[in-house]
């Protein structure tokens, strides 16, 4: 009896879906923090815009497609596949499209750390909390 509720307990503990995880969208706290609309934050991502509305150039950083935050990333805003994504970059740049590919930082707080060094930038980070030299960007 002991092992049977013990079986259906480990059951049941496999069976509870893991926790959702979101990513937030994060620009210098010295920069473009208005809301933007999944659609823009989509193009931008794509290098479709590729410029602020003051003029600068937007500088894409991210984390790689294979960490969560970047699974997810791909997976639910881009809508590609990692390789997919990596030869749309190559060929945009290639084409002269996009004066460069996003830059790829390995973990979230350097991440976070190049976003808020760099008022032109935005990034996405797993949700959670983030310091005042960045802003999560409300995306509508």
């Amino acid at each position: 009896m002991t092992r049977a509720l013990l079986s259906i307990a480990l059951l049941l503990g496999a069976a509870t879906p893991a926790p959702r995880q979101d990513v937030a969208f994060i620009v210098s706290a010295k920069g473009h923090a208005r809301p933007r609309t999944t659609a823009e934050m989509r193009r931008i991502f794509l290098g479709q815009i590729s410029r602020w509305e003051d003029g600068h150039r937007i500088v894409l950083i991210m984390q790689p497609t294979g960490s969560p935050a970047g699974r997810f990333f791909i997976g639910r805003l881009v809508r590609m596949s990692e390789i997919d994504y990596a030869h749309f970059w190559i060929g945009a740049v290639v084409r002269g499209e996009a004066a460069a590919a996003p830059r790829v930082i390995e973990s979230r707080e350097m991440t976070i750390k190049a976003v808020a060094e760099n008022a032109d930038a935005v990034g996405f980070i797993l949700t959670g909390d983030v310091p005042d030299s960045v802003v999560v960007l409300e995306v509508r």
